[in-house]
C-alpha cells in the first residue's frame, strides 16, 4: 500500500518529514479529515457512503500515523502545526 512507503520514507528521512511540510503535507491531510466529517455516521452522506467502513478506518489510520510520523523528531513541523494547521 502507498501509505506504508510513505510513512516508512518519513520515517527514514529527516528530509522527507521537511518535504511534507513544505508541501502543504499538514494541510492536505486535515482537508481530507474535514471532508470526512459525518463518514461513519448513521446517515452517511455521498461518496462516503459507497465505501466499505473498513476501508474508511484504514484511511484515518493510515492519516494519523502520516501525521505523527510527520511530526516525530521533527521540532519545526510540530511548530508549523501548532501555528499554521491546528485551530
Amino acid at each position: 500500500m502507498i501509505c506504508k512507503v510513505i510513512i516508512s520514507a518519513m520515517r527514514e528521512s529527516h528530509r522527507a518529514r521537511t518535504m511534507f511540510r513544505k508541501v502543504d503535507g499538514f494541510r492536505y491531510i486535515m482537508s481530507v479529515i474535514v471532508s470526512m466529517n459525518g463518514c461513519l455516521g448513521a446517515d452517511v452522506k455521498a461518496p462516503w457512503c459507497d465505501i466499505d467502513k473498513k476501508a474508511i478506518l484504514t484511511l484515518l489510520q493510515c492519516i494519523f500515523c502520516t501525521l505523527t510520523v510527520a511530526m516525530r523528531y521533527e521540532p519545526t513541523n510540530i511548530k508549523f502545526f501548532k501555528a499554521e494547521v491546528s485551530i
